[in-house]
């Protein structure tokens, strides 16, 4: 049981607490850095409220300035906190462009998208990451996406209509009729067949000199240098 001795003044409604020792563990604000992190789809979310900047939102996001390194930031704090000029939360906060990493790989702040032939995405440390503009797409020269891609018209259409029914494209299974056209990504993949192989030159209508594409020949000395056609007996004998 700890022994602290507590002091709690009243004013109108609103109590302020504060300990002997000096110890803040015990304000409602208060959580360690290592308490912090990125919250997920399933935390209640909150939002900052007048009198909350610099402390903890409703539910379990942030309205300080660390929200922002830690990504617990409730959705309004920029509205209603001002994390400072540039700096953004949420895509949302941007008037243009994006949010993404500052220099320091620390705070965020509202980035330019990138443009036709530019870099974007990548495995890059996160303030070197660049995302493209909404009419472009980020597309790679190797699968493995290791280095930047660059920014290039949208291959696909989102708005397609297309009929459900697994199609393999390219080796790769897509849940509907139209393959990656209408933007779809793959949910596996499939066995493509090799292409069936060229049809076999022949002799047919061909005796006394070579076959198509002179594979083989279909006249009387070819049994001499042995290049005649398969079918050289049944045609021009």
């Amino acid at each position: 049981m700890l022994g602290l001795a507590l002091a709690v003044s009243c004013f109108g409604a609103a109590c302020a607490v504060d300990t002997a020792d000096g110890d803040d563990r015990l304000d409602p604000a208060y959580a360690p850095d290592e308490a912090r992190g990125r919250t997920g789809k399933a935390d209640k979310l909150g939002s900052c409220e007048p009198g909350q900047c610099g402390g903890k939102g409703t539910g379990q996001c942030w309205c300080d300035e660390k929200c922002v390194q830690y990504g617990d930031c409730c959705s309004n704090v920029n509205a209603v906190c001002s994390l400072g000029p540039n700096a953004c939360a949420t895509d949302e906060d941007c008037a243009s462009g994006w949010c993404g990493w500052a220099s320091d790989d620390v705070t965020r702040t509202c980035k330019p998208f990138s443009q036709l032939g530019e870099s974007c995405q990548g495995f890059v440390v996160p303030s070197a990451r660049n995302k493209c503009d909404p009419s472009l797409e980020c597309q790679f020269s190797e699968p493995t996406y290791d280095v930047p891609g660059t920014c290039q018209p949208a291959s696909c259409d989102p708005n397609m209509i297309c009929t459900q029914a697994t199609t393999c494209v390219d080796g790769a299974l897509y849940p509907t009729g139209c393959g990656p056209a209408n933007c779809d990504e793959p949910i596996g993949i499939c066995f493509v067949p090799p292409p069936p192989p060229p049809p076999a030159p022949t002799c047919n209508n061909m005796c006394g000199g070579p076959a198509v594409d002179k594979l083989c020949f279909c006249d009387s000395v070819c049994s001499y240098y042995g290049d005649c056609c398969d079918d050289y007996a049944d045609h021009c004998e």
